[in-house]
């Protein structure tokens, strides 16, 4: 995944003469065209939440901001679905998914993903990024899109 998400390589060659059957399908599952990261969920993530997290294909908006990845499609989604408030009162780390909870007006149910550590207490902690998966983050830039993978 790095080494596609860099944009700076066309093709990967298997040097290794030996390579294992795992080692293989785990490479031919490599989406080369679009990060796909996997999500460790909170225990109290809800179904909207997981719905919002892995069904869409999310993107980020282009006008950035250096504190979070904002994928903002399923604000428009799931507007009327009800997202009770939920670990919400807690700090906020890098890789943290976080999705707008019933007090967020429009903001409601826009999903984005922690780049820098802050509170806010409209939004509901659901998961984070593997931790191995968190240095990818720096690869998504404006208007890429990104798939997200709930552990299971």
């Amino acid at each position: 995944m790095h080494l596609w998400a860099s944009g700076l390589i066309d093709d990967v060659i298997i040097g290794n003469a030996y390579a294992s059957e795992a080692e293989l399908k785990a490479l031919s599952k490599v989406n080369r065209y679009q990060l796909m990261l996997h999500v460790n969920y909170v225990t109290d993530v809800n179904k909207i939440e997981k719905t919002i997290v892995e069904a869409p294909q999310h993107f980020r908006r282009g006008d950035i901001t250096k504190d979070v990845i904002r994928s903002t499609m399923p604000r428009v989604t799931y507007a009327d679905i009800p997202n009770p408030v939920h670990d919400n009162n807690v700090e906020f780390q890098r890789g943290d998914i976080i999705i707008g909870n019933d007090n967020f007006g429009h903001y409601k149910n826009e999903l984005q993903i922690v780049l820098e550590p802050h509170k806010e207490s409209r939004m509901n902690k659901v998961g984070s990024i593997r931790s191995d998966e968190l240095f990818l983050l720096d690869f998504i830039k404006p208007w890429s899109k990104f798939k997200l993978i709930g552990n299971k």
